[in-house]
């Protein structure tokens, strides 16, 4: 059981990270390069960065919590000798 909710955890993890880090790449990306002036590209980077900063930290604990109990549960699997 340890072994299937570690590898959930970790698959979305990976989902949420890497949509939501890609979502803010083309949000900050398309700001940058849209704008005239960089004062106005600046103000929208902060932005994205907030408001996708925080999916993507809780994509980050979840990949990482699911690792930390796959790992833990190939050690139990291991026999002693």
């Amino acid at each position: 059981m340890q072994k299937l909710f570690g590898s959930l955890l970790l698959g979305c993890g990976i989902i949420v990270g890497g949509l939501s880090g890609l979502c803010t790449l083309i949000v900050a990306g398309s700001a940058l390069a849209g704008s005239s002036s960089s004062e106005e590209a600046m103000s929208v980077v902060p932005a994205a960065l907030l408001f996708g900063g925080i999916p993507i930290a809780l994509g980050l604990g979840m990949f990482f919590g699911g690792r930390a109990i796959l790992r833990a549960a190939k050690e139990e699997d291991r026999p002693n000798p």
